[in-house]
């Protein structure tokens, strides 16, 4: 079986990197997290 796999396309790995579709990682990126209320600073 001579199967040549694609550079730019990697075999996916459920097992290390899941979709962040099925589960939104927040250690890995907060997206769904909203950001901390920034103090206003007006001048």
């Amino acid at each position: 079986m001579h199967s040549t796999p694609d550079p730019d396309v990697p075999p996916p790995s459920p097992e290390k990197e899941p979709p962040p579709d099925n589960r939104p990682t927040p250690e890995h990126a907060p997206i769904e997290e909203p950001e901390p209320p920034k103090p206003a600073v007006k001048t």
